[in-house]
């Protein structure tokens, strides 16, 4: 199992909870960043091997003319609001590949197939400029509808990237869950937004 990378422990659940208008009880968690170049070195690592992988930037870049950083920038990094990109093989750098935000798979059992095996969809949605809030949790409940007709791409394209990247084994975890007619597991989806401090104005208690 994949470690998660350190600057996710600055990541601490407040412990908080505010209540939607039909009742929904919804977990307020907040990111607490500390100063720390090493985490930071190896988060940047992570963030932009999401878009362009380290061993094959100098290849995508020569005959550009670009520095690694002008390459990633220019070519790579979106420079309006889309989602990042979870595919590193997208074509256009400020259309977002089509797909749920952030897919999870549990397995009960190691090497063998189980009714409890889970898939775990989740869509997120950020406001990290501007004055107010807007409603972006609500957004992401709206589009955490489109998941199951979205599933069997999202599948696809993990599936995809992980045979592009020759991880023929984790390739084959994701394939447990592209027939569920034949071997059926627990699905669960939710929603998640994240909002700049300055905008986050929550109810007084």
């Amino acid at each position: 199992m994949a470690k998660n990378p350190k600057h996710m422990q600055w990541l601490t659940d407040t412990g908080r909870k505010l209540r939607t208008s039909d009742g929904r009880y919804i977990k307020v968690w907040e990111f607490c960043h500390q100063r720390d170049d090493q985490i930071l070195l190896d988060w940047a690592k992570h963030f932009r091997n999401q878009y362009c992988l380290d061993n094959q930037i100098d290849l995508l870049r020569r005959g550009t003319g670009l520095s690694r950083k002008e390459y990633l920038i220019n070519r790579k990094f979106p420079d309006v609001a889309v989602p990042r990109a979870r595919y590193a093989n997208k074509i256009i750098r400020n259309e977002s590949v089509k797909g749920s935000d952030i897919v999870g798979f549990q397995f009960i059992k190691n090497g063998k197939t189980s009714l409890k095996d889970l898939l775990a969809i989740f869509e997120v949605k950020a406001q990290l400029t501007g004055k107010k809030a807007k409603c972006r949790l609500q957004e992401a409940v709206d589009d955490s509808c489109k998941d199951l007709t979205r599933k069997a791409d999202t599948l696809n394209a993990i599936k995809q990237r992980l045979l592009d990247g020759q991880n023929n084994a984790a390739a084959s975890r994701v394939e447990r869950f592209q027939n569920p007619v034949d071997k059926p597991y627990r699905d669960i989806s939710g929603a998640v937004a994240i909002f700049s401090e300055h905008l986050f104005d929550p109810p007084k208690s």
